[in-house]
């Protein structure tokens, strides 16, 4: 079996930006809804389970992919703006 090959796309200005506000709400989504997990959060030493740790896995993926793609754009020579920093739960690990 042959790996797939990368794709390259192209977005407009306007895309990117869509893009962006997307990803960033995508994290926010997932960090913010991870103030409300359960009792074993509470009690892990970690201040969360291991569920709910793997929860925050995509919302450093989006946070990731969204500075990877700010400095794709600035380099084109397009403002996009870097993402913010993370709430405090970004010490969760990945």
């Amino acid at each position: 079996m042959t790996a797939p090959k990368e794709a390259a796309v192209t977005l407009t200005a306007a895309q990117t930006a869509i893009v962006a506000k997307a990803l960033a709400d995508a994290e926010r989504y997932r960090r913010d809804t991870a103030t409300a997990w359960c009792a074993n959060c509470a009690a892990a030493q970690d201040g969360a389970c291991p569920d709910h740790l793997a929860y925050l896995a995509p919302a450093n993926a989006y946070r990731g992919l969204a500075a990877e793609l700010a400095r794709a754009t600035n380099a084109a020579g397009r403002d996009v703006p870097a993402p913010r920093p993370a709430s405090d739960l970004s010490r969760y690990p990945a």
